[in-house]
């Protein structure tokens, strides 16, 4: 008998950027294949989202960065992603 077992990992950050620490657990090199970044947005200061979202974006970056992913393997999750 198989059994097929699924795993959901769920992090939020909870838009404060003291919290990108936590970023080193919830996205590695070794899950990065298969993982899937969701960026919400609060619309209690709706004026704020472009920043917010531009702030997020560039830790995010960064951190992907700092993973080293090979080119090879960027470039399968860019494609598969668009």
């Amino acid at each position: 008998m198989i059994l097929d077992s699924t795993k959901l990992g769920v992090w939020s950050l909870d838009g404060d950027c003291t919290h990108s620490g936590l970023l080193k657990y919830a996205l590695t090199k070794d899950n990065f294949t298969d993982s899937v970044l969701i960026l919400t947005v609060s619309m209690s200061e709706p004026w704020c989202i472009v920043k917010s979202l531009t702030n997020w974006l560039s830790v995010i970056t960064e951190h992907i960065d700092r993973l080293g992913v090979d080119k090879v393997t960027m470039a399968s999750c860019e494609e598969r992603g668009s």
